[in-house]
């Protein structure tokens, strides 16, 4: 019988489904202080993994585009030493694990996605996104591919009524 890293568990009130072979702290580039362009650099942090609530879903991210957004939150977003801003929105990955009522993916999936400027942004090995921002990546495109903001904007033109 094969071992299974897939479980359900309860994190206060919210039950979500969890891939138990994964990393426990996850790794992010982040920083603290607002600064120009010239003064861009990011430093590498370790933060606890986010739990997936309501319609997240928590995403090991394979591929981060770079979009012209992440240079202008750099300049005037700061951060904490126990917060830091983590840029980066435009990603694809696999999902490891779902809040309740998120119904739209399974743990395995492998998505893209446009995140959220108000929430943690990409440069991380996870990321809590929600499900409602999220596609499936096309098999026909690898995950650097997905991740650009290009396919970012096909996905989005895809799914316009």
């Amino acid at each position: 019988m094969a071992h299974s890293h897939v479980r359900a568990c309860l994190y206060g009130d919210q039950v979500v489904s969890l891939d138990t072979s994964r990393e426990v702290a996850m790794k992010v580039l982040g920083y603290t202080q607002a600064h120009s362009l010239d003064q861009f650099n990011l430093q590498p942090m370790e933060l606890p993994d986010p739990i997936p609530s309501g319609q997240d879903l928590l995403v090991e991210v394979k591929a981060v585009g770079l979009n012209p957004i992440d240079y202008k939150v750099r300049t005037r977003r700061s951060g904490s030493a126990g917060q830091p801003v983590i840029l980066g929105w435009d990603a694809a990955g696999i999902v490891r694990a779902r809040g309740l009522e998120a119904t739209q993916f399974n743990v395995g999936d492998e998505v893209f996605y446009s995140g959220d400027l108000n929430r943690a942004g990409s440069y991380a090995t996870r990321q809590l996104v929600d499900e409602r921002l999220v596609a499936l990546k096309p098999n026909t495109l690898s995950f650097t591919e997905a991740a650009a903001p290009a396919a970012l904007g096909r996905k989005r033109s895809s799914c316009s009524s």
